[in-house]
């Protein structure tokens, strides 16, 4: 049966958009391929430049120019929201342009692509070229994803992703050091990191590492500790402030004990830049022979109270943690003399001397 020419027609333009489309998305598939190559130099960009900076909200222009007319031509973008851009044809057969938003929410850097499809229904990638957008305030604050990790091995690496807080109730990723982010170790020996966030567990012990961002300032923390074999414990000592309350009578606790019961408060403070990562013990030396906490056994020549900050476990810089003394058998109400400290220890407090 012979088809009309006309059906015949409508078949061949559906058929060579099919292939379009068939070849755009191989050339969509193959861009990481053209990146890795420097892309077919057949198609480039105009504008925008290598690292050109734009701000969240900025228009960009986009012009490409090729050697020879092409059947089409697109650009990927790599920010959601803006995807694929047809691009347009000029009169001079060989320059096409297109316009995109950057999305508000957006900050770091991304890759613009080209893929076309030459005369022959041929599909290739252009060359590419990454833009830089940083906002163009400073963030209100910054919030770390995941704020503790802890590592089982030495060896073991992760990625630290870092939230900007900006005024008008947007929040941006500002993980990438392209948005100004700096990331710093308190620790080396223990845990380094690149200037992308990444990080790797080099040694045992805890650390801490600083995100700063236009004078805002987060922080992550890490224990890398093999949970059959505990750390010994860390003296953290120096680095916190101790305040103590004047010692008094508990009334409800001397009366149900029938003897007289002391307290006396002991407040904590972390005086130093980084978090004290727990478990925190307050450590109680010295104290006299007819005085002891109430609940534990006399004459230990070291007492280990449990220190709770407000998440648990982290005790941050400035943050202030209080445990209280309760003494039974003292001889005098006036205050004992003994000396605090403070250490850092997963195991059993008890079986330490």
């Amino acid at each position: 049966m012979k088809v009309p020419k006309r059906r015949f027609i409508v078949r061949t333009e559906i058929a060579v958009d099919r292939l379009a489309r068939i070849a755009l998305a191989l050339c969509l598939a193959l861009a990481g391929q053209s990146l890795a190559a420097g892309g077919d130099s057949r198609a480039r960009f105009v504008s925008p430049v290598e690292n050109q900076r734009f701000a969240p909200g900025d228009a960009v222009d986009v012009v490409v120019r090729t050697t020879v007319p092409l059947a089409a031509a697109y650009a990927g973008v790599g920010l959601h929201g803006v995807g694929v851009l047809q691009l347009t044809r000029d009169a001079d057969g060989v320059t096409y342009r297109s316009r995109f938003v950057i999305p508000n929410d957006f900050a770091g850097s991304s890759t613009l692509t080209i893929s076309a499809i030459d005369s022959k229904a041929n599909p290739f990638n252009g060359e590419a070229v990454t833009i830089v957008v940083r906002p163009s305030t400073g963030p209100q604050s910054l919030s770390p994803v995941q704020a503790d990790h802890h590592f089982n091995s030495v060896g073991t690496k992760a990625r630290l992703y870092v939230t900007g807080n900006y005024a008008g109730g947007i929040t941006r990723d500002i993980s990438s050091s392209a948005t100004g982010t700096v990331y710093a170790s308190s620790d080396p020996g223990v845990i380094r990191v690149d200037a992308e966030g990444n990080v790797d567990a080099v040694g045992l012990g805890t650390a801490s590492v600083s995100a700063t961002n236009a004078g805002q300032k987060t922080l992550f923390t890490f224990i890398v500790e093999d949970p059959g074999h505990f750390l010994p414990p860390q003296d953290m000592t120096a680095q916190v402030r101790f305040e103590r309350s004047p010692l008094e009578v508990d009334a409800a606790l001397t009366k149900s004990q029938q003897t007289p019961i002391y307290a006396q408060t002991v407040t904590v403070t972390n005086t130093s830049d980084s978090p004290l990562v727990g478990p925190l013990y307050l450590t109680v030396i010295d104290l006299p022979k007819e005085g002891w906490p109430l609940g534990l056994a006399p004459g230990r020549p070291v007492y280990y109270l449990s220190l709770r900050p407000k998440d648990g476990l982290t005790l941050g810089p400035g943050e202030r943690v209080a445990t209280t003394l309760k003494l039974i058998a003292l001889r005098s109400p006036t205050a004992p003399n003994y000396r605090l400290g403070v250490i850092r220890y997963l195991g059993d407090t008890g079986r330490l001397k």
